[in-house]
């Protein structure tokens, strides 16, 4: 009985190995097929921010028309680029509210010719030059869907359920979401992370690796377009970067 004990216990401790094993290595392949839109909208608030102050008096630009309360919603620019309700920001004294990231990016890429036309002079050309390089970066968060049969254990239930669908998208690619299951299991989805919950990974190990490999090439294909811009950009406002810096 001790011989048989102590053979079961290699075997978990070899099976445990495994896991850990190929479980780091799709864990790798996620981390390289990692791709955020916020990390370009970041860049880009960073490559502009360069050429600031990009005016020394208040200029409401229109960006768009808000159909619910039917009120244009206006960039201003000044010192800096911030946004706000055309009411509010055309008053003389009143200032524009803090603009994140994404919406700095949307407004370059929609009204950035008008925010050149009333910059500083001494940036109106680079700054109409980083609107151009913008409106050519890549955003969108690639995902990867295969079909198929997914035999996925349960812990909570304790059984194996059979899922049509599996998506991995680059916004989190260590998070693997299952659709289409047996009638009989109770939710549509499910939703596993790398080394969350989702074992014995062996059973859907190909097919998981198979679709972090897919997302893995085509961001990859973004990132390299993506960094020439970045490269672009960069020689653009290397003169005002090294200015700040002296």
């Amino acid at each position: 009985m001790g011989e048989l004990i102590d053979k079961y216990l290699e075997y978990v401790a070899l099976k445990e190995k495994l896991e850990s094993s190929l479980m780091s290595e799709l864990e790798a392949i996620a981390n390289r097929a990692l791709f955020r839109a916020t990390n370009v909208h970041s860049a880009v608030r960073k490559y502009f921010s360069f050429l600031k102050p990009y005016s020394y008096k208040k200029v409401v630009i229109r960006w768009y028309l808000n159909q619910r309360w039917n009120e244009y919603y206006c960039v201003v620019v000044s010192k800096d680029i911030t946004e706000g309700w055309e009411k509010h920001v055309s008053e003389e004294r009143a200032r524009g509210y803090h603009m994140w990231d994404e919406s700095f990016f949307r407004a370059i890429v929609d009204v950035g010719d008008e925010i050149a036309k009333v910059v500083r002079r001494h940036i109106r050309d680079k700054f109409s030059k980083l609107v151009e390089l913008t409106r050519k970066l890549k955003t969108a968060e690639p995902t990867v869907v295969l079909m198929g049969e997914f035999k996925v254990f349960m812990q909570g239930r304790s059984r194996y359920v059979t899922f049509r669908k599996l998506e991995v998208c680059s916004r989190d690619p260590d998070e693997l979401t299952f659709k289409g299951p047996d009638t009989e299991y109770m939710w549509e989805h499910e939703t596993f992370g790398l080394g969350r919950g989702l074992l014995p990974i062996e059973d859907i190990y190909d097919d998981v690796k198979r679709a972090l490999l897919e997302l893995e090439r085509r961001v990859a294909d973004i990132k390299k377009h993506n960094e020439e811009i970045f490269r672009q950009m960069r020689q653009v406002v290397a003169p005002y970067a090294l200015a700040n810096n002296l």
